[in-house]
């Protein structure tokens, strides 16, 4: 079951890299500089394939 409002969890998280999410979207498992880093991060905390968002260095409201 997916996490419907991550918005909390990404509100805390490191900015300007990638963020690795476990299987539910509901934890920060692992960040990193590239989407390997942030994998070897996760596996790392027993997340094998986790799930990864680009953090920006501002997060912005988007229609699309």
């Amino acid at each position: 079951m997916l996490n419907s409002d991550i918005s909390s969890l990404i509100d805390k998280a490191p900015r300007n890299c990638w963020l690795a999410l476990n299987d539910e979207q509901s934890e920060l498992v692992g960040h990193g500089d590239t989407p390997d880093a942030a994998v070897d991060a996760a596996q790392k905390n027993g997340v094998q394939e986790p799930v990864l968002i680009w953090s920006p260095s501002q997060w912005i409201p988007a229609v699309l």
